[in-house]
């Protein structure tokens, strides 16, 4: 029995390591300046929309902040301090959706010093 779990417990290593790689999200490798922000009032989808003055993330500039909840709302925050401050941000695009061209919907967004 010990003979058989020594041989299964590598692939199950393995397989664990790659659902983590698979689920990984795309995040921006250059941090940038956040030179727009836009909120949309729509009563069916709240959101608002950052321009960014680079395209290493999705190979695009703009893109989307739900307004939903109060995670977008900080998020919003985040962008317009960036903005006003000039400090650079690291974004990251939603692991549901992905890279889709410009107005990737967006996870997370990072201030940086």
């Amino acid at each position: 029995m010990r003979s058989r779990c020594l041989k299964v417990l590598p692939f199950a290593c393995s397989l664990s390591l790659a659902a983590t790689v698979a689920l990984a999200e795309p995040t921006s490798t250059v941090p940038g300046q956040v030179l727009q922000v836009r909120p949309y009032m729509n009563p069916d989808d709240p959101c608002a929309f950052i321009v960014v003055d680079n395209t290493s993330l999705c190979g695009v500039s703009t893109f989307k902040i739900s307004l939903r909840d109060n995670a977008g709302l900080a998020a919003l925050s985040v962008a317009i301090t960036s903005m006003t401050t000039g400090k650079p941000v690291t974004l990251e695009v939603s692991n549901a959706t992905g890279c889709q061209g410009a107005n990737s919907l967006l996870q997370s967004i990072y201030l940086q010093r």
